[in-house]
């Protein structure tokens, strides 16, 4: 569902990719049923065509940030990628650190519900704040290139 939400948010830019893996994901399932509607039908966001991937090396490597679930999911990748360290942080850094966003799998659609919309406020803080580093470095850039 992230993926799906952060894709239809960054859509204005193309200046970031966006990518999901797992910490235990096996390569290639669909998404939920209850996931794929709950997108569909509030967000107008169709993730029936995704599929999951394990998360890799050249995953982490390529990644400027990495945006985990839970504390267990950011300390898995600390632990099995080293490069990792430094740019992995909770999904919920911004809106309520330390917290993790709970697994909706196995629940009523209800559950699906709860958890795109606090999977939605998180990543509208992540925007902004990454829209501000970009803005940030952006002005440093134009202001060194105009140093003589």
């Amino acid at each position: 569902m992230a993926e799906g939400l952060f894709r239809k948010m960054m859509a204005s830019t193309s200046a970031f990719g966006v990518a999901s893996a797992g910490v235990s994901a096996a390569k290639g399932q669909r998404p939920s049923e209850h996931a794929i509607r709950v997108l569909a039908e509030e967000e107008g966001v169709d993730i029936s065509c995704q599929r999951s991937q394990p998360v890799t090396k050249k995953l982490v490597d390529e990644a400027s940030w990495i945006f985990a679930m839970t504390r267990d999911h950011k300390q898995a990748l600390e632990l099995l990628f080293p490069s990792a360290q430094g740019k992995v942080l909770l999904l919920r850094e911004w809106d309520a650190p330390g917290r993790d966003i709970p697994d909706p799998v196995g629940r009523g659609i209800e559950n699906y519900t709860r958890c795109k919309n606090t999977i939605k406020s998180s990543l509208e803080k992540i925007l902004t704040v990454i829209e501000n580093s970009s803005s940030m470095l952006n002005t440093r850039t134009e202001s060194s290139e105009s140093i003589p």
